[in-house]
């Protein structure tokens, strides 16, 4: 017990240090900090723990932004600021906790009552240790994801989270994330939503949660979504450039480790922000001039 309190301590203690805050701002950010952390794998710990990023905290980074985008604006210049979707700005645990325990939710299939015992430890998941993602969801539950349970749960979800219907419904975003984005755009900016959601399946799904939200708001907010199946790294690398040719792009923000860190080594003119919430593929190296947070709130 003693050995694993000393691991849990060091772990703390890099997690922590790894932001610069201000003395009032420390407690809080590094709790929201802990608490997105322990969602993540020992291999996704390793890969957070090996990057550098600035040292700016997250208040500090937030800001950075917000004064980038004043000092285009004064010039005369209109600013894009690109926000991804999912787990970077939306907070998709309530689409899955929907899928889980909804109207029509996997509780409720054929394919539940095939497996007792996964059903009854998902049953018995709560909201908080509810994943972004089938896998996360598995790993939080403890349950194994080499396993035809897994298999059709997995297929399951995606079935429902690839569909305008079930995401027109679930429109939630991460604390001070919507109040961020109505700043930015008072200021003059231009927010872009590049998500790697496909158009066809969840479009008008996606357009609805984000006008629930006002997330909406004119001409200066403008969605950008794939239209097939092909990388995700491709796709935001070609749009990216597209926003570049436009205009002045003053930062990006990310939840995605290998597609921010592509992109960061690519287009080094932007201001890439990684968002520590969620992410599945670990990139081949570690970050290397990212700017990081772990939520929206200052």
């Amino acid at each position: 017990m003693g050995r694993v309190l000393m691991v849990l301590g060091v772990l703390v203690l890099n997690l922590c240090s790894g932001f610069a805050l201000a003395e009032n701002q420390l407690l809080t950010s590094c709790a929201d900090n802990l608490k997105n952390y322990f969602r993540f794998t020992p291999e996704q710990i390793q890969w957070i723990e090996s990057s550098q990023f600035h040292a700016e905290g997250q208040k500090e980074v937030l800001d950075l932004i917000e004064e980038e985008v004043k000092t285009q604006v004064a010039a005369g210049v209109t600013p894009y600021v690109a926000f991804d979707l999912d787990e970077t700005g939306l907070d998709n645990r309530h689409a899955m906790y929907g899928a889980i325990h909804g109207e029509n939710g996997w509780l409720k299939t054929e394919a539940a009552a095939k497996y007792p015992e996964v059903k009854a430890v998902l049953e018995a998941l709560d909201f908080s240790h509810t994943g972004e993602s089938a896998t996360e969801t598995f790993f939080h539950a403890k349950l194994p994801t080499d396993t035809e349970a897994y298999k059709e749960f997995n297929a399951f979800w995606k079935l429902k989270f690839f569909s305008n219907e079930f995401i027109g419904n679930y429109a939630h975003a991460f604390a001070g994330f919507v109040e961020y984005i109505t700043k930015l755009h008072s200021l003059g900016a231009h927010v872009v939503y590049l998500t790697a959601r496909n158009e066809p399946n969840q479009g008008d799904g996606t357009r609805k949660a984000l006008r629930t939200l006002n997330l909406l708001m004119d001409e200066r907010t403008t969605l950008i979504m794939k239209q097939d199946k092909g990388s995700t790294v491709d796709y935001k690398t070609t749009a990216l450039g597209g926003l570049i040719e436009k205009g002045h792009v003053v930062g990006m923000f990310d939840n995605d480790a290998e597609v921010i860190v592509a992109l960061e080594a690519k287009y080094q003119q932007v201001k890439f922000v990684f968002v520590q919430t969620h992410f599945e593929k670990i990139p081949g190296s570690p970050a290397q001039n990212l700017y990081r947070i772990n939520g929206w709130n200052r």
